[in-house]
């Protein structure tokens, strides 16, 4: 057994997983956090998210996937896709010399600016890259406008 020095840090962390899986659940949004389904060995596909023409691009890199198991949608102003890979054989595990391949069921929610158009967007799946395009609402111009004040 090897003993470890107590840090008052640790308590922090603790705390802030804690309310993180607070609010996750409250939300609606289960309660594991990217971290635990990695620690855990599950597989979280990467996102890269960025904008492009006056749209927030989404992409999420889900090779192997059948993109009949990716279902994309938006709740509480957030993008949240979900999908399974399948592994494509079983392999006994006394065959098994190594395994670095991760599969089983995914979730992403990405929190999304309140100038995106949820109404218009478009999802696309090619070569095991999902690209998810969000219009975002164009900004009012606001010309110069004089008030005029009511007298009463």
């Amino acid at each position: 057994m090897s003993l470890r020095k107590w840090s008052p840090f640790d308590d922090l962390v603790d705390i802030q997983k804690d309310i993180s899986r607070f609010f996750r659940s409250a939300l609606g949004y289960g309660t594991e956090t990217i971290s635990t389904m990695v620690e855990r060995g599950q597989w979280v596909p990467a996102v890269d998210v960025y904008t492009k023409d006056g749209k927030l691009m989404v992409k999420t890199q889900v090779p192997g996937v059948d993109p009949s198991n990716i279902n994309v949608r938006v709740k509480n102003g957030h993008l949240i896709i979900t999908g399974e890979r399948k592994a494509e054989e079983k392999v006994e595990e006394k065959d098994v010399y190594r395994m670095e391949s991760s599969y089983g069921k995914f979730e992403r929610s990405i929190s999304l600016p309140k100038d995106v158009e949820p109404g218009n967007i478009k999802a696309t799946y090619e070569n095991g890259v999902l690209t998810i395009e969000l219009p975002q609402a164009e900004e009012e111009k606001v010309e110069e406008k004089e008030i005029p004040i009511e007298i009463k």
